[in-house]
């Protein structure tokens, strides 16, 4: 291969027609590549009959080593924006204050049960007594040991 080689107008077009989640710049890239490796082999190994043949071994191999991310099964994780436009497909907004981490995971959770936020478990241990309300702020009712029901609900 000559080294000032460089990828013909319908080399590069059959590479987007063959592969279309390739872009431009990835053939052009996948052509440097194929030109680098080929000027560097010496000899008899480095001597092709059908450079166009070649080339398209190289692309399909290419594939095969580097297939697309994530492309087919959505992507909507890879941004916020993405995660938003998910969650609103399916009717879920970012709660007040919460981490985009912890919003993918209830948009996940949805995905999983189709379509539906599962409804949460009660935590095991758990009986659902109510807290004893307080009084005016920073006083408590009389005879109540918080320590003692903080102890007990801990137990529980």
């Amino acid at each position: 291969m000559p080294s000032n080689w460089t990828l013909s107008k319908s080399m590069g077009e059959w590479a987007l027609a063959e592969f279309p989640d390739w872009t431009s710049d990835n053939v052009r890239l996948v052509a440097d590549k194929f030109r680098d490796h080929w000027i560097s082999v010496p000899g008899q190994k480095g001597c092709k009959t059908d450079w166009l043949a070649t080339w398209r071994n190289w692309c399909r191999n290419e594939q095969q080593r580097n297939p697309p991310k994530a492309a087919s099964r959505g992507g909507w994780w890879e941004s916020d924006e993405k995660a938003i436009a998910k969650g609103a497909e399916i009717g879920i907004r970012p709660l007040a204050g919460e981490s985009m981490y912890t919003f993918k995971g209830r948009i996940q959770a949805a995905v999983d049960n189709r379509g539906q936020l599962p409804v949460p478990a009660a935590a095991p241990g758990r009986t659902g007594m109510p807290l004893p309300e307080l009084g005016e702020r920073g006083s408590k009712p009389e005879g109540l040991d918080l320590k003692a029901l903080v102890r007990k609900r801990i137990s529980e």
